[in-house]
């Protein structure tokens, strides 16, 4: 066994023993922690046996293994990347849609004789009124 092996046998255990513990505290997270493990598993094995990744490559049409981790890794990024734009676009729809509706609920309507509207800013500690 090589010396990276160790170390990457180490880090394998210790990331697979840290989604433990998450899955046993949290078991709101149970897929996301089980599916890390599963990771975490399968990255301890292909360090402990590196020829597996080349002969599962070879099951898959791909010549190294190396290359199938490379492909693998690329999609798995794309799709990471697709699903955090998806979550932003999300997140921005609902703080969107609480602002509108604070603005909406707030709303001042200005007086003809020209006085200011001091009520929101007393309210939420604004410096300056809002008209």
């Amino acid at each position: 066994m090589t010396v990276f092996q160790i170390i990457g046998l180490a880090v394998a255990v210790l990331f697979v023993g840290l989604n433990l513990r998450r899955l046993v505290r949290r078991p709101e997270s149970r897929m996301s922690a089980l599916a890390w493990i599963s990771i975490g598993l399968l990255g301890a094995y292909a360090i402990h046996d590196p020829d597996s990744t080349t002969r599962f490559a070879g099951l898959m049409g791909v010549r190294r293994g190396a290359d199938l981790l490379l492909y693998v890794g690329t999609l798995c990024g794309i799709a990471a990347f697709f699903y955090v734009c998806l979550r932003l676009r999300q997140i921005d729809r609902g703080i969107t849609a609480v602002v509108r509706r604070m603005a909406i609920q707030h709303a001042v309507i200005p007086d003809p004789e020209g006085a200011e509207a001091a009520s929101f800013a007393v309210e939420y500690d604004v410096e300056e009124p809002i008209p």
